[in-house]
């Protein structure tokens, strides 16, 4: 459980904490929990543990600059999911008023990639090519679905596409180029 106090004004945690563009979202808050407060966070990767790890994450809802709140505790709940109350969020109407934010962490604070895999937000904004050169646009957006995470890709067509070797044939995250093979079928209607 993280706890805690949150002495520091909000500038002053933006800078200890690095600016926000240097963030990372990790979850978001899908729905109050309770009646004091608690939120139910939807973590993007099941297997990742950052969030109960960490004393602070900066809060973003839609195009809102956000801010950093300070965690008043966290625990795990079933489904990748967990419990986590914020400073300040005392209400369930307080709690509603966040539903659908982004939560962010540092990117310092994220374990290094093992060989052959990367972060998703690594290919946000990737051009998105097959393999005989057509650029079919570039990641803009992923889903997280049980089965698999499916890549949004935007050009004059928009594209769904599974995040699978089937389809994905290549993923150079230092160009910032994804080959892709068979996605026909996958345009967005």
């Amino acid at each position: 459980m993280a706890n805690t106090s949150s002495d520091s004004s909000l500038a002053e945690a933006s800078v200890q904490l690095g600016e926000p563009t240097d963030w990372v979202e990790v979850g978001c808050v899908a729905r109050p929990h309770g009646i004091r407060g608690e939120l139910r966070i939807k973590f993007h990767n099941p297997d990742s543990e950052i969030l109960l790890e960490v004393a602070e994450v900066f809060v973003r809802k839609g195009e809102d600059q956000g801010r950093v709140m300070a965690v008043r505790s966290v625990r795990p709940a079933a489904d990748g999911f967990a419990l986590m109350a914020f400073e300040g969020v005392t209400t369930r109407s307080d709690a509603d008023a966040l539903r659908g934010a982004g939560l962010f962490v540092p990117r310092g604070i994220l374990p290094e990639a093992e060989d052959g895999e990367f972060y998703v937000h690594d290919i946000l904004g990737a051009k998105v090519v097959q393999p005989d050169g057509r650029v079919l646009g570039e990641v803009v957006d992923y889903i997280s679905y049980p089965t698999a995470d499916v890549l949004i890709v935007q050009g004059t067509t928009r594209y769904e596409i599974p995040l699978v070797d089937d389809f994905v044939r290549d993923i150079d995250t230092a160009k910032k180029v994804v080959t892709v093979e068979g996605v026909d079928d996958f345009e967005a209607g």
